[in-house]
């Protein structure tokens, strides 16, 4: 199955909005064109345990970035038994294994470029992502909703009483027999 995660969006005027739609959103990826089971990946596999599947990221039919599978770090097994340590993962889970090396993430590009080339991607440009033996999946960007407005951080003073506990205000309230305390203190002490 291809994962793809859409993290950035630009508005009209070109400005970017990072992480306007983070990874963990409810319609920040598509998963597709279809899964496959470990067996039908096995001819992949080279003698070391990883997938030789080649990968393509491409904006508007033009090419990003291209790799191999194999140039993780990692094995699939390897990085599940990693993602499992203290959690469960269970049946029906996704884990995603990262950008394809050498393109697949516009800001990784950026950052080893110096510049925004290739551009960020706006309205109407369509990516295609690309595993051998799984398939390819395509997006085109829409115009995203306008994003809600958050009142900006205001600074609060810190000289105020706190409000009292919920158990110290409770305690303060029983009823004591007048002197009844003073005299139990008395007796201890003697």
């Amino acid at each position: 199955m291809v994962l793809h995660p859409r993290q950035h969006r630009s508005d009209e005027d070109g400005a970017q909005d990072r992480q306007a739609a983070a990874e963990g959103k409810d319609t920040a990826a598509t998963l597709g064109p279809h899964l496959v089971t470990a067996d039908e990946l096995e001819p992949y596999h080279d003698t070391d345990g990883f997938l030789r599947l080649a990968l393509t990221a491409e904006v508007n039919g033009k090419v990003i970035g291209k790799d191999l599978l194999s140039n993780m770090s990692w094995t699939f097994e390897e990085m599940v038994a990693y993602a499992s340590r203290g959690t469960y993962v269970r049946p029906g889970d996704v884990l995603g294994s990262g950008t394809c090396g050498n393109g697949g993430c516009l800001a990784e590009l950026w950052g080893v470029r110096g510049a925004q080339t290739p551009p960020p991607l706006t309205p109407g440009d369509t990516v295609t992502l690309t595993v051998e033996g799984i398939g390819t999946v395509s997006n085109t960007v829409v115009p995203g909703t306008a994003p809600l407005p958050v009142p900006t951080a205001r600074k609060r003073p810190r000289a105020r009483p706190s409000p009292p506990h919920p158990a110290a205000a409770a305690a303060n309230t029983r009823r004591r027999p007048p002197g009844g305390g003073a005299r139990r203190t008395a007796a201890r002490a003697c």
